[in-house]
C-alpha cells in the first residue's frame, strides 16, 4: 500500500527543503527531483534523486542510474534503486522493461514482505 506520488518539481516537499547540489564520496549531485513517499494517507519520507548530471531526458537519468554501484547485500538501496529504473523504464514508454525489474526484485527478495508489497505498488501504477 504504499504509492509514490508524481515528482515534485521545486526544492522543497512537504516542508523539506532538498539542496540542489551535495556531495558524496568525493562526487558533486545534482537534484533531479523529489518524490513523497505516502503508507496510506501518512507521508513517510521525502526522497531526492541525485545524480552526477541534472537533467531532464529520461534516458540520460537510466545512464547515470547505470553507472551507480548498488552493493548487492544492501536490501534497502536495491529496492530504491530497482524503483528508479522501473519509473525511468516507464517514463521512456517501456512498461515490459519496467515489470521486468520489479520482477527481478520479487525474485531477489522472495521472503521480503516489505519489498514485495513496494513491488506490487509499483507494478500496479504500469499500463
Amino acid at each position: 500500500m504504499v504509492k509514490t506520488k508524481g515528482p515534485i518539481m521545486s526544492l522543497t516537499a512537504r516542508g523539506t527543503v532538498a539542496d540542489e547540489v551535495t556531495a558524496a564520496e568525493g562526487a558533486t549531485l545534482h537534484l533531479n527531483g523529489l518524490g513523497l513517499r505516502e503508507f496510506m494517507w501518512i507521508d513517510i519520507y521525502v526522497g531526492g534523486l541525485y545524480l552526477p548530471e541534472k537533467t531532464h531526458d529520461p534516458a540520460a537519468a537510466m545512464a547515470s542510474l547505470d553507472r551507480l554501484e548498488v552493493p548487492a547485500d544492501n536490501a534497502r538501496m536495491v529496492l530504491q534503486a530497482g524503483i528508479l529504473r522501473s519509473d525511468v523504464y516507464a517514463a521512456l514508454g517501456y512498461p515490459d522493461s519496467a515489470r521486468a525489474v520489479l520482477q527481478g526484485l520479487t525474485a531477489q527478495f522472495p521472503d521480503n514482505p516489505m519489498v514485495q508489497r513496494v513491488v506490487g505498488e509499483a507494478s500496479a501504477k504500469l499500463p
